[in-house]
């Protein structure tokens, strides 16, 4: 029942009371006496004044409660929620860690112009080298660019995911992998044993590599963005590094190393593809 009927009825109920209240002093007091009747006038008066002022009042707050005020049927419930803003399908991503959390994430559209490169996104955190990789991997192949402290947060209650300060967690091709497999427009796997040119190939065909390898201080993850193979001398591997200090502070950028350095710092075997597919299909029951 909204807010303002219920007080006109307490009023109303006020009104009874008020009258029943007065019959009751009425039937107690005779007037035997003139003192007995002045005094069983002035109870009523002070009864009948005091249930009419209180009745008028709640009156008054029933109106404004009931046409001012929206009444709690108008307010969504946890059970009925407003249906999502109209956005076009690439900008709702589910991450769903299978069945444990299930979050809407709704980025902004990208404002990066047609023909320029994608930006090389930088790590919030010192730590956070893989959320930073996830972050453009999803960039690249679905053109929306997720928040990294979304990512973050996701990652955080998966079985291998980021942990802050917790060591390798920051640099984990494993949480990579699972926090990727939650987007159900991507799908990431491991390819052991692969090749530089059949890495280049997964590039060419729209795809995206993430090679992990060692740096001095500890293992490091960063996009590979293309394979060139000279005619004569090393390969060339373009690597977009989150680590590196690009042209802002949330930016990294570009380096370069030769397939001598991958074969003697990377590890081949836990290289991943990543590559865009359609989200599955939900039947309703």
């Amino acid at each position: 029942m909204p807010r303002g009927w219920l007080l006109v009825g307490l009023a109303l109920l006020v009104g009874v009371a008020s009258g029943i209240g007065v019959a009751d002093v009425a039937l107690a007091h005779d007037c035997s006496s003139g003192a007995d009747c002045l005094q069983t006038a002035g109870y009523i008066t002070v009864i009948s004044v005091a249930g009419g002022i209180i009745a008028i009042i709640m009156v008054l707050a029933g109106r404004f409660f009931g046409f001012v005020l929206p009444s709690p049927e108008a307010e969504p419930s946890e059970h009925r929620k407003p249906p999502p803003p109209d956005l076009p399908l690439d900008a709702i991503f589910e991450l769903e860690p299978r069945g444990e959390l299930k979050w809407d994430l709704r980025p902004p559209p990208s404002a990066q112009r047609p023909g320029t490169p994608p930006p090389i996104f930088a790590p919030e955190q010192d730590d956070s080298a893989a959320m930073a990789c996830a972050r453009m991997v999803v960039h690249r192949l679905t053109g929306q660019d997720v928040p990294e402290q979304r990512l973050r947060d996701f990652s955080s209650h998966m079985r291998y995911g980021y942990r802050r300060g917790l060591a390798g967690a920051g640099t984990s091709s494993r949480g990579l992998l699972e926090l990727l497999n939650a987007v159900p427009t991507i799908h990431a796997e491991w390819r052991p044993g692969i090749t530089l040119p059949q890495m280049q190939a997964e590039i060419e065909d729209g795809n995206q590599v993430v090679i992990p390898h060692q740096l001095p201080d500890g293992p490091h993850l960063v996009v590979l963005n293309r394979v060139q193979f000279p005619p004569a001398g090393d390969a060339v591997l373009t690597l977009d590094d989150p680590s590196l200090r690009g042209p802002s502070p949330e930016l990294g950028a570009q380096r370069q190393q030769s397939n001598t350095w991958w074969e003697y710092w990377g590890d081949p075997d836990v290289v991943i593809v990543i590559r865009r597919v359609e989200p599955p299909v939900r039947s309703n029951p």
